[in-house]
């Protein structure tokens, strides 16, 4: 084993940090590290010691690794139901009226939006960003043109906005996605717009996802 005196250094963070070999002193006693091994020596002879024993200055610390998201929320719908438009101006949003089931198994602050609501409410404290994402499939007895619009406590989102057409014969499926800023207790819930006419549409199945984002 060759070894060198060497002094201690400040700098260096933890004995394991040094090239091995090497040696450096620490007090008044002089140590050699060959691999993983510490050795001590009483001037004649050299021992093994354990690294435990041998605590250097406290390093700086390490720059802070990316956060997880603090919060995520998924409801779901997977009854059939339906939305009339009766009375309503052709092309406006309204409320389905129709409720989610929140999946409490993977929802981690969020819980699901208040009566008649589709969509979920954020329940941790502080703002942050979060990520949202719903789906729903669509049915009707006649040609039409059906929109999808996500909605901040009951103010419409006009840019999230999806349009679809569907006919007496196939299943539509609307998708709207967008980034919101929300707070405690706010709630982004789903809105629906016959553009074609006031008949009653049927939504048979539907998903929302929030997923918080740094």
């Amino acid at each position: 084993m060759t070894t060198k005196r060497v002094t201690y250094l400040p700098t260096v963070r933890e004995v394991a940090d040094l090239p091995s070999p090497s040696a450096f002193e620490v007090g008044v006693g002089i140590y050699v590290q060959e691999n993983e091994t510490i050795f001590a020596t009483d001037g004649s002879a050299w021992s093994p010691v354990a690294a435990s024993g041998l605590v250097g200055p406290p390093g700086a610390p390490g720059a802070p690794g990316l956060d997880a998201p603090q919060f995520r929320g998924l409801a779901y719908r997977t009854s059939s139901g339906t939305i009339s438009f009766t009375g309503v101006t052709v092309g406006d949003f309204i409320s389905s009226g129709l409720t989610g089931t929140l999946d409490a198994a993977v929802s981690v602050d969020v819980d699901a939006a208040g009566s008649n609501k589709f969509g979920l409410k954020r329940t941790g404290t502080g703002t942050a960003w979060c990520h949202v994402i719903a789906t729903a499939d669509v049915a009707g007895s006649s040609n039409k043109r059906i929109a999808i619009q996500l909605a901040l406590n009951g103010v419409h989102v006009a840019e999230s906005e999806c349009n679809i057409t569907i006919t007496p014969t196939t299943i539509g499926k609307l998708h709207s996605m967008y980034l919101f800023e929300l707070d405690e207790d706010d709630e982004v819930t789903v809105f629906f717009a016959n553009k074609s006419n006031q008949n009653t549409i049927t939504i048979e199945r539907a998903r929302m996802t929030l997923i918080g984002v740094r």
